[in-house]
């Protein structure tokens, strides 16, 4: 029955590759493409080895909903006015639409579904289940490092340099784009370390490459390079550290730049709390002062965090807000409602992420709901994380 579902849908998807013009085409195939994967992973037997499945197509799928989320603030962004191509030093006759963004989404996200449906029925096809992550991976590799001038070089050339420039902080002045892309990587730690399970379980475990044998151990790339991935997890939070001392350094403004820096420093101690109750925990001592440390430093941090976000990044709360209560004197969108739900929402979020350490103890425990946790609030914080640039932007 499940097979002949599959084979249905699949025709479902020729059919979508006929009938739909080019520009369309990507985003009906990804849709059907989608809802496969999603009744093939409801009625199909569960697979005993669905954690390590989960770690490998995540972090990609978190990627493309990042990409598909440019899209849409590219079209907020233009359609209100904000000159971002500006605002990102982007070579004005030569730079990326929304329609381009997203189509681009929705071309990788076809090719990770198919990757998908390929580890769900490689039983089927006749091919070592673990062999499509791996090509899904390499594909977005080729595509990002590709050094021939096609298939968006320009845009491609871009975010190297200037993903280049965020990994050598704080070595660079700061730009704009630079503490942008910054703060985008903040909200894709879940994804960083899948990249890094990803990378630890291929070099690790050979098994991958045979059809009849399934590693089932979905924690060995975690409880052995344990300490590694506070380090992994730190990174984003680092990078946005080191561009706030050297934007102190190169204005000599406490304010805001050594505060910004301290907002950043409050995820360190978040990382470091949970990582030793992990180890206090597993060593037989579940009620340990670590715990409680973390819980503090994780309320402390979503606090200090949502309350920048208000104030700093959106102008909101100003004291001559004028009518606009509660917002500031003036402000780009034609309604408040936008503002208010931006408010309710990141509060919402910020604080619903707060339990990103408590799945991230779960699954480092070894507890199977950790990664469902993780796959929910995961792609909740980069629609978080995007949203607000909207905002931030404007002002």
């Amino acid at each position: 029955m499940i097979e002949e579902l599959f084979y249905f849908l699949l025709l479902l998807f020729f059919f979508f590759t006929i009938t739909t013009c080019f520009s369309l085409y990507f985003s009906g195939a990804f849709f059907v493409l989608l809802v496969t994967v999603m009744i093939s992973g409801i009625f199909r037997q569960t697979r005993d080895d669905w954690r390590i499945g989960v770690r490998l197509f995540r972090g990609p799928l978190l990627f493309i909903e990042f990409l598909f989320l440019i899209g849409i603030n590219v079209y907020g962004w233009r359609s209100s006015g904000v000159n971002h191509v500006l605002i990102f030093e982007l070579n004005p006759r030569n730079h990326l639409s929304e329609q381009h963004i997203m189509e681009l989404a929705a071309m990788l996200g076809v090719v990770w579904t198919l990757a998908v449906l390929g580890f769900l029925y490689s039983g089927t096809l006749g091919i070592p289940p673990y062999t499509t992550p791996l090509v899904l991976i390499l594909i977005m590799t080729v595509f990002l490092f590709n050094p021939t001038k096609t298939l968006y070089y320009e845009a491609r050339f871009w975010t190297l340099k200037i993903l280049t420039r965020v990994l050598m902080a704080p070595l660079f002045h700061v730009n704009f784009a630079d503490f942008w892309l910054a703060d985008q990587l903040n909200s894709l730690v879940p994804a960083i370390l899948d990249l890094q399970y990803l990378v630890c379980f291929y070099a690790t475990d050979d098994s991958w490459m045979y059809f009849s044998t399934f590693p089932k151990d979905s924690s060995k790339c975690v409880d052995k390079v344990l300490y590694l991935r506070p380090v992994v997890a730190c990174l984003p939070a680092w990078f946005r550290f080191a561009q706030c001392l050297r934007r102190y350094k190169d204005t000599k403004e406490k304010f805001p730049h050594l505060a910004n820096a301290g907002k950043y420093a409050t995820t360190f101690f978040v990382v470091i709390f949970s990582f030793l109750n992990i180890e206090l925990t597993k060593r037989g001592h579940p009620s340990n002062m670590f715990f409680y440390l973390w819980i503090l430093s994780s309320i402390i941090s979503s606090c200090y965090s949502y309350m920048w976000d208000i104030r700093m990044d959106w102008g909101l709360f100003d004291d001559n807000t004028g009518e606009y209560t509660l917002l500031r004197d003036e402000i780009v969108y034609s309604s408040t409602t936008y503002y208010y739900v931006a408010i309710i929402e990141d509060f919402i979020l910020r604080f619903g992420w707060a339990r990103w350490g408590l799945s991230l103890s779960l699954t480092e425990m070894g507890y199977i709901h950790g990664d469902l946790m993780v796959s929910v609030l995961s792609p909740l914080e980069v629609f978080r994380t995007i949203s607000q640039t909207l905002t931030k932007i404007k002002h």
